[in-house]
């Protein structure tokens, strides 16, 4: 991978990035392998799919009824003519004109998948809840129609969707977002609004994420060079820095609310192995700040207010249930960015190839770390042109579960993702399980990605 290229923004499911030989070798094996057969029975899991409402639904994006940090992006880079550059805008999200459309095909999915795939983990789109209350009442309609329907729902406050456009402003793309002084009191607000809404509605014990990837899209936001990513920012290693501060705040709070209601709290992390780490202060910074900051925060109580990989304070913790999402690695540019006076952070370079030793490893670290959280895949999703190499690295990801977590029906995978939405790059994407769904979306046919999936998990 070529140094000093910053590649967040395909980090979500790509499998085309430049890889060591080794990877490349696995890819090989898998690109003609027939389907593979365990001599052992399926291992049983509490198999999901999960969805991000942003990347799917239109009404989502749409400035009118929607405004947020996506929305606001777009209008000021249209001003210099460079409108088309976030890839969440109305222009791009057409999979469904709005929440009624989207229900209605996945209750037709779940009349396909349902016994095999019984949850469907949903996002509830921060800026729509804060915005319009007919958004609010779609998705409390929404839930309980998709439990009628025989779904087990799962929430998520937080999935891509930015924050309401109220929080942008700043002289600067960079000075906004959750790096507003009023972020974490708003995000608080909004998750005790949901919480007081659905609770009632959904099952006591139900899982209600805090946010999904939610370091990815900060380092997206404020580091980005290309400044697509709400807030635009371009390697302001402070704002984010001060982002992170109200994050944490926030999803903390978030975590006592929904365990105080009855629910259970989860958090979705992407973490990433540091491949070639220095052993330089700056890397080691890049490795805890998107790995674990917010993990320590939450499940050990530790305040690093520095980012020097100490806890300056400790708080009483907020255990929360791991969602690990993996896409890949990343490697040490040649950049830096400051967080703090003394504390330099390397920019990474992503690579997002699937691989099946590295994810296992990933697995056993998070595991280890934390050994007494509740641990399980809230995302995990592959993109190539070859259903045999993806059937291969499915198969190895189940396996690698079962290996370090043991083969329970309590330990949770979740499959990136029902249907086709906006991604976060450019090119043909895969991983979808439902394509089609008819007039009316009553009924609705799988891809052959989806065809296989079914094989496997049978």
């Amino acid at each position: 991978m070529t140094k000093g290229a910053f590649l967040f923004a395909i980090a979500f499911g790509a499998a085309g990035c430049s890889a060591d030989d080794k990877t490349v070798a696995e890819q090989k094996r898998h690109e003609d392998a027939p389907p593979h057969h365990d001599t052992r029975s399926e291992p049983k899991f509490a198999w999901g799919v999960e969805v991000s409402t942003v990347q799917l639904v239109n009404e989502a994006v749409n400035p009118a009824t929607c405004p947020s940090g996506w929305t606001a992006l777009q209008e000021q880079l249209a001003q210099g003519g460079n409108g088309h550059l976030p890839p969440l805008q109305a222009a791009y999200v057409r999979r469904f004109d709005n929440l009624y459309q989207f229900a209605r095909a996945s209750i037709a999915a779940h009349n396909e998948i349902g016994d095999t795939i019984p949850t469907l983990r949903l996002s509830t789109v921060w800026p729509c809840w804060a915005a319009d209350e007919s958004w609010r009442n779609g998705m409390a309609q929404a839930v309980q129609e998709l439990q009628n329907a025989g779904w087990r729902v799962e929430l998520t406050l937080l999935h891509h969707d930015s924050y309401p456009a109220n929080l942008h402003g700043g002289a600067g793309f960079d000075l906004g977002g959750w790096a507003h002084e009023s972020a974490a009191d708003s995000f608080t607000a909004y998750a005790g609004s949901v919480i007081a809404m659905l609770r009632d509605v959904l099952p006591a014990g139900s899982r209600i994420y805090v946010a999904n990837e939610l370091e990815a899209s900060l380092f997206n936001g404020y580091l980005d060079p290309s400044g697509k990513w709400p807030p635009g920012g371009k390697n302001a290693g402070r704002r984010m820095a001060q982002a992170f501060l109200h994050a944490r705040d926030a999803l903390r709070e978030g975590v006592r609310l929904i365990r105080n209601a009855g629910l259970e709290p989860a958090i979705a992390v992407n973490v990433r192995p540091l491949l070639g780490n220095t052993g330089a202060a700056a890397d080691r910074t890049l490795e805890h700040l998107h790995n674990w900051w917010l993990l320590d925060a939450l499940i050990r109580g530790c305040n690093d207010d520095a980012f020097a990989g100490v806890c300056d304070t400790t708080v009483e913790p907020a255990p929360v249930t791991i969602g690990l999402t993996y896409y890949g690695h990343m490697e040490p540019s040649e950049e830096t960015v400051e967080l703090a006076a003394g504390i330099a952070l390397t920019v990474p370079a992503i690579n997002v190839e699937p691989n099946a030793d590295m994810f296992r490893q990933t697995l056993r670290d998070v595991h280890e770390r934390y050994p007494d959280a509740a641990l399980g895949v809230a995302e995990i999703g592959f993109s190539s042109g070859s259903i045999a190499r993806m059937d291969g690295w499915l198969r190895e990801y189940r396996d690698s579960v079962g290996l370090v977590l043991g083969y329970e029906e309590r330990h949770f995978i979740q499959l990136h993702t029902l249907f086709a939405g906006a991604e976060f790059s450019e090119g043909e994407w895969h991983f979808n399980l439902i394509g089609e769904c008819g007039e009316n979306n009553r009924s609705c046919d799988f891809t052959p990605w989806g065809e296989r999936v079914m094989e496997i998990l049978y």
